[in-house]
């Protein structure tokens, strides 16, 4: 399985760019080609994408980006095509805060989204995200403590920490997400 790639950019698309690495050019499917340069040194993360009767890879700048991308697979009747679409449009953690927060309308706003995938995507991510949070809930544990210092009810906590899904985020970015949720402080953080 490819992770990823440092070569220099040789040709640039519209929707990919060839990148030549130990003198072999790969075709890499980017949300944003003009972001980059001809003869640019990149480093890129890779998604490998196999199919019955096709097979391409699709580049991200930073794992963000490539988390959302392998979160957006996880909706019905979205592709990795259509995902990288998807991102090309909209900044990954703009996106999953609006599907942590069920924000339709923000979804729904982004081009090239239905009002059906809109609220495919909230249906489908939201349970992941829950039950991805509930694998990680023992990490919760110390926020959840802080929590209850704040005289929050656990049911309350824990209904607010399983639907924060902040990719990469630290356990203070999650406390002050919580905080946030749950109204202690119009100005935290």
């Amino acid at each position: 399985m490819l992770f990823s790639i440092r070569g220099k950019v040789i040709q640039i698309e519209q929707k990919f760019l060839v990148v030549e690495a130990n003198s072999i050019g790969y075709e890499i499917l980017v949300s944003n080609s003009e972001k980059y340069k001809l003869n640019e040194e990149v480093f890129l993360y890779l998604h490998h994408e196999i199919k019955e009767d096709n097979e391409y890879l699709v580049g991200f700048n930073d794992l963000p980006e490539k988390n959302a991308f392998n979160l957006l697979l996880h909706v019905s009747g979205i592709g990795p095509k259509s995902a990288l679409t998807i991102l090309s449009k909209v900044n990954p953690d703009e996106l999953l805060t609006a599907i942590s927060n069920d924000d339709f309308e923000f979804i729904n706003s982004i081009p090239g989204i239905s009002a059906r995938i809109a609220s495919q995507m909230l249906l489908d991510l939201k349970d992941y995200i829950t039950k991805s949070n509930r694998e990680n809930f023992s990490r919760f544990k110390d926020i959840k403590s802080i929590l209850k210092s704040f005289k929050f009810k656990s049911k309350e906590i824990d209904d607010v920490l399983l639907n924060i899904y902040i990719p990469n985020a630290t356990d203070q970015d999650i406390l002050k997400e919580a905080l946030k949720r749950l109204g202690y402080g119009k100005n935290f953080g």
